[in-house]
């Protein structure tokens, strides 16, 4: 500090500037958690108590009580969601520098009117319209800010899944953090320097601007971070896209190649049958009425690039021992586009066969598929049988996959379809079945 020259901010906002910047980042980026209710409950006690504890700590300390109020809040912040400590420490870099901001900006104003003083929680002689004066200002300026700094970073956060934070993005947080705290709070460790406020007036101004760039330089950084990944995104989704058309129309041409065999192999039959050998005649038309029945059964929905794109999955079940049925009305999903219904239906299902193939027991291998028009809308569902736990973010099933990173665009891509549709998806794993259910409004074919 600059003794005479700025007045201490008081432990206790420290402590609420804190917890408030938890509070702002746990539900800014994952709102529907019901982990952050411990932070309303018992961290601002914790923060307020460690804030007062290092407050009677000697000067020399200064640097150490700072770093571990900066772990308090990486810990608060890990306490309070599932994220990887990557992830935490990302988020702990905002925070932290959100509280810096919040408490300073807010000091600054408070000193700077005329009745305001910095003895509010220590001098028991002062008026009480004076210290609930500071204790209003307290909740009018850090709710604005955290107010304003929770929309801003919803929608930062929001889209596509901002977790698994890379070494080097890490890093850059880290580094903006460091220079940001650092070059705020000079004038608290030496009196002269370039960057050294010779006044307290600019003491405040200092770190109340350093502060802000540091949290308009990082809110930039995850911008950017957010626009790169949904620019991916895309770009994989619309291969995917382009791969489930070109899937459906080999599986056309597959089609038309069945047909003619299936034409020709009815001529073969015929010829068998007058074959002498009735044990050789036998076993040939056995074989031969295998293949047929095989090749005719095939999903008729009354749309035939659906009928193709269905009974494509259906060889794939029977190869795998995979038991589908089809519910599905394919003329109440005229209205969508080849590609989009081939992205829909080829993504959902590729998932739903790649888990059934990971049971064990082929009774349990079960894909249920329905598509159904009711009222005004047009309904799908594709479920499979999965008795096993499936943790979701922002509604979206996270992959099993190691490298999660990149995958899980199926489920997206079914999402951005779904919302060209206007309508809505939800992915739910209830009584050991996961369902992908579609709500569509009807539209003109």
């Amino acid at each position: 500090m600059i003794e005479g020259l700025l007045p201490d901010i008081p432990r206790l906002f420290t402590g609420i500037a804190e917890w408030a910047a938890v509070l702002v980042y746990v539900l800014a980026t994952n709102r529907r958690s019901a982990r952050w209710i411990p932070i309303v409950v018992g961290l601002l006690p914790a923060f307020i108590g460690l804030q007062l504890f290092l407050g009677i700590l000697p000067q020399v300390l200064w640097t150490l009580g700072m770093f571990t109020a900066a772990l308090a809040v990486l810990g608060a912040i890990q306490l309070s969601t599932t994220y990887a400590w990557r992830d935490s420490l990302y988020l702990a870099m905002r925070a932290f520098i959100l509280a810096e901001f919040m408490q300073s900006l807010h000091w600054q104003l408070w000193v700077a009117l005329p009745w305001s003083t910095d003895q509010i929680l220590t001098d028991s002689t002062l008026p009480p319209p004076i210290v609930a004066g500071a204790l209003v200002s307290l909740v009018l300026i850090y709710g604005a800010v955290c107010a304003v700094v929770y929309v801003a970073e919803r929608r930062n956060f929001s889209g596509t899944p901002w977790t698994g934070v890379e070494r080097s993005t890490l890093l850059i947080s880290v580094g903006i953090a460091l220079v940001a705290f650092t070059f705020s709070n000079m004038s608290f460790v030496i009196n002269t320097g370039p960057f050294v406020g010779s006044s307290g007036t600019d003491v405040f101004y200092i770190r109340t601007l350093v502060d802000l760039l540091g949290l308009v330089a990082l809110y930039v950084q995850q911008s950017r971070r957010s626009h790169s990944r949904a620019s991916s995104e895309l770009a994989v989704t619309q291969l995917m896209m382009q791969a489930q058309h070109s899937q459906y129309l080999q599986s056309q041409r597959n089609a038309d190649d069945l047909n003619r065999i299936h034409h020709d192999l009815k001529h073969v039959v015929h010829a068998l049958r007058e074959e002498e050998s009735a044990e050789r005649r036998e076993h040939y038309l056995n074989e031969l009425e295998s293949t047929v029945r095989r090749y005719e059964s095939e999903t008729r929905t009354g749309h035939a690039p659906l009928d193709v794109i269905l009974s494509t999955q259906q060889s794939r079940c029977v190869e795998h021992g995979i038991s589908m049925t089809t519910m599905v009305d394919g003329t109440a999903l005229k209205f969508m586009d080849l590609m989009s219904l081939s992205t829909l239906f080829g993504n959902a299902l590729d998932n739903a066969i790649e888990a059934s193939c990971k049971i064990p027991d082929p009774e349990q291998r079960i894909i249920k598929v329905a598509a159904f028009n009711r009222q005004n809308f047009v309904i799908i569902t594709i479920e499979n049988y999965w008795p096993h736990e499936v943790e979701f973010d922002d509604g979206i099933p996270q992959t099993t996959k190691a490298n999660s990173a990149h995958h899980g665009f199926g489920s997206r891509s079914i999402r951005r379809i779904t919302e060209t549709y206007r309508g809505t998806v939800t992915f739910t794993s209830e009584n050991d079945w996961f369902t992908v259910r579609v709500l569509l409004p009807r539209q003109a074919s």
